[in-house]
């Protein structure tokens, strides 16, 4: 049993992927070899570009800016 709990808890610290959390099923999937289920979330050609070309942090820093500056005045 405690071999069981510690591949149960190695595959859940595998699928929460720095930190972005498990989806459904994900703990059970990894559970057979946690460290190749993490090996295979990492790509060389890195994560996938948001469809809409999302903002870009020099974007939602002068959005947050603006925003400071209106509760600011308010």
């Amino acid at each position: 049993m405690a071999g069981q709990d510690t591949s149960e808890l190695h595959a859940a610290i595998a699928v929460t992927r720095f930190g972005l959390g498990a989806r459904p099923g994900e703990i059970e999937a990894a559970a057979g070899d946690p460290r190749g289920f993490l090996k295979r979330q990492i790509r060389r050609e890195g994560a996938d570009l948001p469809a809409n070309d999302g903002e870009t942090s020099a974007q939602r820093l002068a959005e947050f800016r603006a925003y400071r500056r209106e509760r600011q005045m308010a």
